[in-house]
């Protein structure tokens, strides 16, 4: 997200800080548009999973099927030239592993020869089919012999353990033997092989394809189609009129008098409707689905059968479960871990984990705010350094989102806190809103003009001025 580091004016507030464009001339090849079964669509709200189309946004394929990876993971087996593929639900991709064809959380859960299992502790690993812990258990031989491990400095030789500072364990012609070090011996055997930890260094190339040839004094050229009409906008293969349409992601909608129209995906709609919202570019009729305290997790609209852990990052839907909390926009098992301003330890001795050191902390979605909250005092300012009673910010605003007001503040503004591990993750020289001791995040917008939008938006009844879409 895209904020500004001093409040200067409100006109310099309100300049555009890297809107990213869509479908320019030239520079996405057919603007986003596919086809299934003779169908052309746009791939930001449909997706087509054996020759099917699914009319959602956010969805992929697996398989034949189509699934939403903000909620559920796709795991494939091969078997010969056959792929089989199965869907886990209520486990976004983005903190799942696969385990044949079941998805599970590798923070709290390990895979062991095929099935899942519990994390004894947060150093887990796997001998055989069975999980252990690392600090207090050894796995030697070929057959997975489980040896209880005396101290840290031990390792295994062969289906023994072993002291690595007071003995060696060397390779020989009948196996592996272990030998008493003696006082001046600073390596073991006379050639070692460096078992370093495995590693993947991925990288992603990327292209940009060059824009068709023409002359804009004859016509206007849209994502590859010509207009004949020169000096027009482009809105996806079509070219619009930004004072009598609305532009959102390629698909042009009129605007309507004394309504406030504002882009959700490719949809316009009244952001001062309370029976629609707006999650990540899906939208909501709210009143078809009879419960307005529904909330957005990421393009999800969800209840309380399921959390959402959100961090500066992204927003990750999970399944309840007892015992676990949020820590970012990670869902832990409070027996294994503890989490601190955004941070997970792992916890040494479960068994004796006490209450007072089992916190939640998260980013809260600025989209989730009821107006009572929303439209009351704001601010918004840079985050310069935190202590565990107090944290400092820099070039602060004051918003007032009913009257569509900033103020600027003097600086250093200090916010004192009662409990800093309770405190979302923060980053020094970053902008965040904040009201009281909660911090925002604005997962819908990519900038700072567009979240302020967003607020006088929705909150006051003479915001005209400002007609940024």
């Amino acid at each position: 997200m895209c904020w500004f580091g001093a409040p200067m004016i409100l006109l310099t507030i309100l300049l555009s800080c890297g809107f990213p464009s869509v479908c320019e001339a030239g520079s996405v090849k057919d603007c986003y548009r596919e086809t299934c079964m003779s169908i052309t669509y746009d791939i930001h709200e449909a997706v087509c999973c054996g020759n099917k189309l699914h009319p959602q946004g956010g969805l992929s394929c697996c398989g034949q099927k189509a699934y939403n990876p903000a909620a559920a993971t796709c795991c494939k087996v091969k078997h010969g030239n056959t792929t089989i593929a199965s869907i886990t639900l209520g486990l976004g991709k983005n903190v799942s592993s696969c385990c044949g064809l079941s998805a599970y959380n590798e923070l709290n859960e390990i895979c062991c020869e095929s099935t899942i299992k519990e994390k004894p502790a947060p150093k887990a690993r796997c001998c055989g089919a069975v999980a252990i812990d690392e600090d207090k258990f050894l796995c030697c031989g070929q057959n997975n012999t489980i040896l209880t491990r005396q101290s840290h400095d031990e390792q295994c030789c062969g289906y023994e353990p072993y002291n690595t500072k007071t003995h060696c364990c060397c390779q020989t012609k009948t196996g592996v033997s272990k030998s008493i070090k003696s006082g001046s011996q600073s390596s073991c055997c006379s050639s070692s092989i460096s078992d370093g930890d495995p590693w993947i260094d991925q990288g992603e190339d990327g292209g940009a394809e060059a824009g068709d040839v023409y002359n804009p004094a004859t016509g206007t050229i849209c994502c590859s189609h010509f207009h004949g009409s020169h000096r027009q906008h482009c809105c996806g293969t079509e070219i619009y009129q930004p004072a009598a349409e609305i532009c959102c992601n390629g698909h042009k909608h009129l605007r309507i008098k004394n309504i406030h129209l504002t882009c959700c995906g490719i949809k316009a709609y009244n952001i001062k409707d309370r029976d629609i919202k707006c999650c990540a570019g899906t939208l909501y009729n709210l009143s078809s689905i009879g419960n307005h305290g529904d909330q957005c997790c990421g393009s999800i609209l969800h209840n309380s059968s399921s959390v959402c852990c959100s961090s500066e990052d992204m927003e990750l839907l999970y399944s309840v479960k007892p015992r676990f909390k949020c820590c970012g926009h990670f869902y832990y098992n409070t027996s294994l871990w503890s989490c601190c301003a955004g941070k997970l330890s792992p916890v040494h001795c479960p068994s004796q984990h006490p209450n007072n050191i089992i916190n939640e902390s998260r980013l809260l979605s600025l989209n989730n705010l009821n107006r009572n909250v929303l439209c009351k005092t704001m601010h918004i300012g840079i985050m310069e350094s935190v202590s565990l009673d107090s944290i400092v910010f820099r070039n602060v605003l004051e918003i007032h989102g009913r009257n569509a007001t900033i103020k600027p503040l003097p600086s250093p503004h200090i916010l004192k806190i009662s409990d800093r591990c309770n405190s979302p993750k923060l980053i020094p020289g970053k902008t965040y809103l904040f009201h009281n001791v909660n911090f925002f995040a604005d997962f819908k917008h990519y900038s700072g003009t567009q979240s302020l939008h967003f607020i006088f938006s929705k909150c006051s009844n003479v915001f005209s001025f400002l007609n940024i879409t």
